[in-house]
Parts: structure tokens; sequence; C-alpha cells
């Protein structure tokens, strides 16, 4: 009996759980195509490839994006980079949830990404029928 209740109170958080990923997911998916990958692909003006430029000299800073913690010290871990917004952040503000990258009927992948907390907190903020509603409307126009 003792088991079947912790068994219980342990599967309730699961779907909540789940819903978390898939906005992180979606959010890293949108993300990336927003942010072009290759800037000189671009047939934009000079002044967008510095603001590329810009933008990654940014994320490339010695201290973590959210705590502002020095990441270059002697014993100090070099952060790691969030997946979303690909700032360095340390690891009191990272979190790595595993997340299912591609499914089908033989093999289920799955692959630890990196998130920091004010992204965590982003996807958690947005509705999952609207995330839902979304990802229909992308595909129907496939």
């Amino acid at each position: 009996m003792i088991q079947e209740t912790a068994t219980s109170i342990m599967s309730v958080g699961k779907p909540m759980e789940v819903a978390q990923k898939k906005k992180l997911f979606w959010l890293m998916r949108k993300n990336a195509l927003e942010i072009p990958m290759d800037p000189t692909a671009s047939d934009e003006s000079s002044s967008s490839s510095s603001s590329t430029h810009r933008h990654h000299q940014k994320h490339e800073s010695d201290h973590c994006a959210s705590c502002k913690k020095s990441l270059t010290r002697i014993f100090s871990t070099a952060g790691s980079f969030c997946q979303i917004c690909q700032k360095r952040v340390c690891s009191k503000c990272s979190v790595t949830k595993k997340l299912v990258i591609d499914a089908t009927e033989k093999a289920v992948i799955i692959r630890p990404f990196n998130f920091c907390i004010g992204c965590i907190l982003t996807a958690r903020s947005y509705s999952s029928l609207e995330i839902h509603a979304e990802e229909l409307t992308q595909r129907t126009h496939r």
C-alpha cells in the first residue's frame, strides 16, 4: 500500500515535467529559427554582421550572465552555455534537462541540454495550448 501511494505521488508531477520539457524544446527550436547560423550567408548590410559579431562577444563573457559570478577563477568551473539564449552561466544558474529530440517506432533519441534559469522561467510562462496551436499551424503550412 505504501509503495502504491509513493508511486502515485511521484507520477503526479510527470505530466508537468513533460510539458516543461516540451516548452523548452519548442523555445529552443523557435530561437534557432530566428537566429541566422551563418552571418555571411545573409544578404543584409554589414551592420547586420557587426550586430551578429557583438551578439557572439556578449556570450563569451568571463562572468555568469545571471549572477555575474566570475567564471575565470582557478577552481571555478568554466560554466556552460544556455541552449536557448546562448549566454554563459555558472553551474548554480544552469539546469540540465534531458529532452527527446527524435522519436520513431524503433528508437527514441534523448540528449542532455543546458538551460539558464531565465530561459527555464520564460519557457514555463508560455501557454501549452498556444504552443500546440503554433505547431499545428506550422505543420499545415509545410
